[in-house]
């Protein structure tokens, strides 16, 4: 799709949008910002994001762009929340499916990217009434979220490059007996 501005321009030209995945035009901003993420993560990518949106819910992605070259992507679900059976106008927004949360490129100072974006987001997120936010954040990637963090799970991380045998030492034991009782049952 060509839709006549490429990314460079619009990250020249806008420091703060919210794109939408079903405008043609920003849905292709949309997915050359991704191109331009350093991990491309799948759930940052439009039509990922759009495989949860149904009904009333909008796949969007926030960006940011410094003067500096930083750059931020948060693509997000955004709900309308019905209160006595109708819709008032009141939103909320959540990730997609697994991970999620603003992705931070391009910048030698995150911490200050991160704290503008968050402010021209809530200054956006007040616009729009939105009345709360729920993140899966991909590992390590909350350290400058403004907003209150609830620890609901431990993600475990293993290194692949080892041989199968330092790989199961690396696990705790009851894990390696469930590994063993999933190999025994056929698990592949």
């Amino acid at each position: 799709v060509d839709c006549g501005i490429s990314w460079a321009l619009f990250a020249m030209t806008s420091r703060f949008s919210v794109l939408d995945a079903d405008n043609s035009v920003e849905l292709e901003l949309w997915l050359q910002a991704w191109e331009g993420w350093p991990n491309r993560d799948v759930w940052g990518h439009p039509h990922y994001v759009r495989l949860f949106a149904h009904g009333d819910t909008r796949a969007r992605c926030a960006v940011f762009n410094d003067e500096h070259g930083g750059q931020v992507a948060y693509p997000f679900l955004q709900r309308p929340v019905p209160q006595d059976g109708h819709i008032d106008g009141n939103s909320d927004i959540t990730s997609a499916y697994g991970y999620g949360g603003p992705a931070l490129w391009g910048s030698s100072d995150e911490a200050k990217l991160a704290e503008t974006f968050w402010a021209a987001f809530d200054g956006w997120a007040a616009d729009e009434k939105i009345v709360s936010e729920f993140i899966r954040f991909r590992l390590d990637s909350h350290h400058f979220y403004p907003g209150a963090i609830v620890d609901r799970q431990s993600n475990y991380v293993a290194r692949l490059d080892l041989d199968d045998a330092a790989v199961m030492r690396s696990f705790e034991p009851k894990v390696r007996k469930n590994i063993r009782r999933a190999d025994a049952s056929g698990v592949e």
